[in-house]
This record gives structure tokens, C-alpha cells and sequence, in this order.
């Protein structure tokens, strides 16, 4: 990531939330899905099943957007702008 998490934001990244993960298709229209993630610090971790429409968006565009909206307060929110870094495969399904 190119920018830093605020610090005063940084505990959404923590606490057990579902954010909304937007992606841009081939076909060029938005499209916005809730997605439980983890967050180790550095990068967002989510999982999808591959063969899913959000996984293919990614493939096709690797830009993502993640909005995360603090339920105590739904005025506080985060927002972080990304990219596919990698696809790791979960045949267990422990993630």
C-alpha cells in the first residue's frame, strides 16, 4: 500500500466487521459485495471461492476499493484503495 492507515481508524481493521469490497468488471460497471476480511498490517486478506464474478473482476482489473463503516457510529468509516497482490489456494478451507 502506498499510504498509511490512520491511526484513529486503524481499529476497524481489527474488530470482527464485514466491509464492502468494490470491483470493476470487464464490462466496465461498478460492482460492490460485503466481504469478511483479515488484516495483518500490511495488506487485506479475503476470501472468495474462485470461480465467483468478483474473483474474475479482479483478474480482469486487479483495483479494488474497501469500505468499512464503524456500526457504533456509521459516520466513521475507512476506505482503502488497492490492488490484487496475490492468490493463495485454501483446499482446507481453514481461512
Amino acid at each position: 500500500m502506498s499510504s498509511k492507515i490512520p491511526g484513529d481508524l486503524e481499529d476497524l481493521l481489527h474488530r470482527p466487521l464485514v466491509g464492502v469490497v468494490a470491483t470493476v468488471p470487464p464490462d466496465g460497471s461498478p460492482e460492490q459485495a460485503p466481504m469478511r476480511f483479515t488484516w495483518d498490517g500490511a495488506h487485506l486478506r479475503m476470501s472468495h471461492t474462485i470461480p465467483r464474478r468478483k474473483f474474475t473482476s479482479l483478474q480482469a482489473n486487479p483495483n479494488y476499493s474497501f469500505l468499512l463503516t464503524d456500526p457504533d457510529a456509521p459516520t466513521r468509516c475507512l476506505e482503502i484503495r488497492g490492488w490484487l497482490v496475490t492468490v493463495e489456494g485454501d483446499e482446507d478451507g481453514k481461512f
